[in-house]
Formats: C-alpha cells, sequence, structure tokens
C-alpha cells in the first residue's frame, strides 16, 4: 500500500480531510493498523489509530507454497508443492510463472496452466533446478498466479538454501 503525506493547514476551528488507500491486489487479505499523525503549528502532535480491513475481491485467487523452504545442494534440484484456490466466482485459467529468479536457478510447475472454476483448487509441483556452479547461498524465489485475462495477479516466495557440492 502506497501513502503520500499531505498537508492540511488550519488558521482556525476544524477541518476535514479524507484519505483514500488504493489497496494492490498483492498486499495480503486481513486487518493492518494505521497511526495518523498531525502537528499543529504549536509543535503539539496530534495521532489518531485507525484500522483497514482488506478482504478478498468478489473473484480472487489465493495461493500459498507448502512448505518452509527447501535446501538443494549445486548441481541437484528438489520439488515443492504450490496450493491454488479459487475465490468467489473466479472462473479462469491461472497461468504460473517465477520471474526474477536468482542466477542458474531454473523453476519448473507441473501441470502447466490450469482452469479454475469458482471454489476450484489445484496443487502444483514446483521443480527447483540448481546449476552446478550457482553460489551457495539463501535465496527467495517469488511464484507467481495470474489469471489469464491479467487482471488478477497473486505472489508468494519460499527460500532454498543452496548448498556447496560435499
Amino acid at each position: 500500500m502506497n501513502f503520500q503525506p499531505y498537508a492540511v493547514y488550519v488558521n482556525q476551528g476544524t477541518t476535514v480531510a479524507t484519505v483514500t488507500f488504493y489497496v494492490h491486489s498483492s498486499v495480503s487479505i486481513g486487518e493492518y493498523t494505521f497511526t495518523l499523525e498531525g502537528r499543529a503549528a504549536n509543535g503539539q502532535i496530534y495521532t489518531c489509530n485507525f484500522n483497514l480491513n482488506v478482504t478478498p475481491a468478489n473473484s480472487d485467487l489465493d495461493l500459498y507454497v507448502l512448505s518452509n523452504g527447501l535446501t538443494i545442494p549445486r548441481g541437484g534440484d528438489a520439488t515443492v508443492d504450490l496450493r491454488v484456490i479459487s475465490i468467489g466466482s473466479f472462473s479462469s485459467t491461472g497461468c504460473p510463472s517465477s520471474d526474477d529468479t536468482p542466477y542458474r536457478v531454473s523453476i519448473v510447475f507441473s501441470p502447466g496452466n490450469v482452469y479454475l472454476g469458482p471454489g476450484d483448487s489445484t496443487t502444483y509441483t514446483v521443480r527447483v533446478l540448481i546449476d552446478p556452479n550457482a553460489p551457495s547461498d539463501i535465496y527467495y524465489i517469488p511464484l507467481t498466479m495470474t489469471s489469464l485475462d491479467g487482471s488478477i495477479v497473486r505472489s508468494c516466495t519460499f527460500r532454498v538454501h543452496v548448498l556447496p557440492i560435499s
């Protein structure tokens, strides 16, 4: 969520300002607490806490990885399950992808694109292949599911620890 500071100048009395949140589709469903702060001309600070409840759209996707992460030696591979759930009236083909994967790390989804109707769910097997020359490190792999028309995009990440070849 983006919030731009906005100055409101009041000469005397009370004024009303509207704060509008534009919630990107990648923001997780849940409740968020925000603090709005204002400073009077005399330097006194006033604060107000408020809650924002992000709920699923009438048509949405939810996805999550069924693992805490993988440990893979260089030159090796392993799999993890990605669960995708249709929410509400979602009815489209889900297209999995992994953009911005680390250098020398490859991702293969099985199956490929899958049609999901209202209330459907599916589990993808995500194969992670590590090049023998990949640096030993901890990587966070982004996984994305996009509706066929591109109107809904959901992402999650999971951890891969690449070990040196023993």
